[in-house]
């Protein structure tokens, strides 16, 4: 994966001359993979495309050695942006760190199923929740969860409850209901 970074980056310096400071310096970092040079990255360039993945390694790198500078580094990350294979390791690395797990499960709710009561959700939550756990067929949990009378009845039919999906979504005052 590096490699064909490092390619793309000789690619774009190729074509147009020269690559700018941060993404010569980016490039240095996916070589050495070196702390300081990261950090200095984000203090140069707050807002470079590529500095969730450096808050990701030196997060990475800080939480057992230093958990104060990891928790100021996970505070600027944005855990939408977290690689679906990392999300496992940063609900340990949260937990570790004695933070607020509710931005996780919001955005990874399939990796907290059975803890779900346990958080204090607004509705409109619940509701971003159970879309997602409905996409992942986790049909169960999205009727624990929703209000929605159109999801509700989706729900139901998936779970081959056609009688109780039939009268939900046709007590839906949405017009949506009426064409499934």
């Amino acid at each position: 994966m590096r490699e064909v970074i490092t390619l793309l980056f000789a690619l774009v310096s190729f074509i147009h001359g020269s690559i700018s400071e941060k993404y010569e310096l980016y490039r240095e970092f996916l070589e050495t993979k070196n702390v300081k040079l990261a950090e200095k990255i984000l203090r140069k360039y707050p807002n470079a495309p590529f500095k969730n993945e450096l808050y990701i390694f030196l997060i990475e790198k800080y939480y057992r050695t230093n958990p104060r500078k990891a928790k100021i580094f996970i505070k600027k990350l944005n855990v939408k942006r977290i690689p679906y294979y990392k999300v496992k390791e940063f609900v340990k690395i949260y937990k570790k760190l004695g933070l607020n797990l509710k931005p996780f499960v919001v955005q990874y709710p399939e990796f907290f199923l059975k803890d779900l009561r346990k958080f204090k959700l607004s509705q409109e939550e619940r509701e971003k929740i159970a879309k997602r756990l409905y996409r992942l067929r986790k049909y169960r949990y999205v009727l624990k969860l929703t209000k929605d009378c159109y999801l509700k009845g989706k729900t139901y039919y998936r779970l081959e409850k056609y009688k109780i999906a039939e009268r939900i979504l046709k007590n839906c005052p949405k017009k949506e209901p009426k064409s499934f």
